[in-house]
């Protein structure tokens, strides 16, 4: 699967052809793909492992030389073994929050410097030459840019905003808004939330491991 690829399947599913009459640009429906890529990456991240290396007589790990860490999803150490050996682990957040250290919750620090296994979550590829999300998930990304899509077409087509007397009122008025694309993007929004639910339950019940604590808790003990 690519971008294009992706792309054109989401014009099928909106009968817009790309061509002189399309509603939709290229950019927007990237646009649209890119923000449900973005969410489903939050409940189901492209996973990577890497080995990284302990400090003598410490048990936190810094994940500095990873590129964008949105989550740690399970720990080996020591490593070598088989079955591996899972820990528990806290994650650390960085300043920004996010995750900037794995601290071992183990009875002994790492006495030398010891190869660490972590496997850590990121946002998802979608482009030419790389498209990381498992095909089964798919149809899903494809719910979400199907909601954004619509959502932005019938947006910008009326006023949205109720005024009186010269002031912005506090709700929205969408009796201007096309209809057909505002209650297509809803019902198709409602649907993409409601299987995130449901992923990001079972996800929760499957990551290894994982306490997320402060710097604070990391050295007080909790």
């Amino acid at each position: 699967m690519t971008l294009s690829e992706f792309r054109e399947s989401l014009r099928k599913e909106l009968f817009d052809p790309a061509d002189d009459e399309a509603r939709f640009s290229d950019a927007d429906l990237d646009h649209a793909i890119d923000r449900a890529l973005t969410e489903l990456s939050r409940v189901v991240p492209w996973t990577r492992d890497a080995t990284l290396t302990t400090s003598p007589d410490s048990r936190l790990i810094d994940l500095s030389s990873l590129a964008d860490v949105w989550s740690v999803e399970e720990v080996e150490w020591p490593t070598g073994h088989y079955p591996p050996r899972h820990c528990t682990f806290m994650v650390l957040p960085t300043s920004d929050g996010a995750p900037g250290f794995v601290f071992l919750l183990v009875p002994e620090a790492p006495s030398a410097a010891e190869p660490v296994r972590v496997r850590w979550g990121t946002k998802h590829v979608a482009s030419e030459s790389q498209w990381t999300l498992p095909e089964a998930y798919t149809g899903l990304l494809a719910t979400g840019a199907y909601a954004y899509a619509c959502l932005a077409y019938a947006t910008p087509k009326s006023d949205n905003f109720r005024y009186q007397d010269g002031q912005q009122g506090a709700g929205v008025d969408t009796s201007m808004v096309s209809q057909a694309w505002w209650e297509k993007g809803r019902a198709a929004r409602e649907a993409f939330e409601k299987e995130l639910a449901a992923l990001r339950q079972e996800r929760t019940q499957h990551v290894r491991g994982s306490v997320a604590w402060t710097v604070d808790d990391a050295e007080t003990g909790g």
